[in-house]
């Protein structure tokens, strides 16, 4: 019962971003848990969030994590050494 500019407004004032941020933030974090979780390759992951191509996944996730999602696997499966 509003209109689609008045639903992005309210969106925003209540989460601080817009609707399609916010969507792809949750699917960076989903594709985060999987990376650590399990092997499925990166391809597939991708493929599983709905992104168009693995690379777009690859360009997104590098923008929110800082890395890519090869680099993050490794980064989160290296298992720190005591000292």
């Amino acid at each position: 019962g509003m209109s689609s500019t008045r639903f992005y407004e309210l969106f925003a004032e209540t989460f601080g971003t817009s609707p399609k941020d916010y969507i792809l933030r949750m699917k960076i974090e989903r594709a985060t848990e999987m990376l650590r979780s399990s092997e499925r390759s990166v391809t597939d992951i991708s493929s599983a969030l709905g992104f168009s191509s693995s690379q777009h996944f690859g360009t997104a996730f590098r923008r929110y994590v800082g890395m890519s999602p090869s680099a993050f696997r490794g980064q989160a499966h290296a298992v720190p050494t005591e000292r």
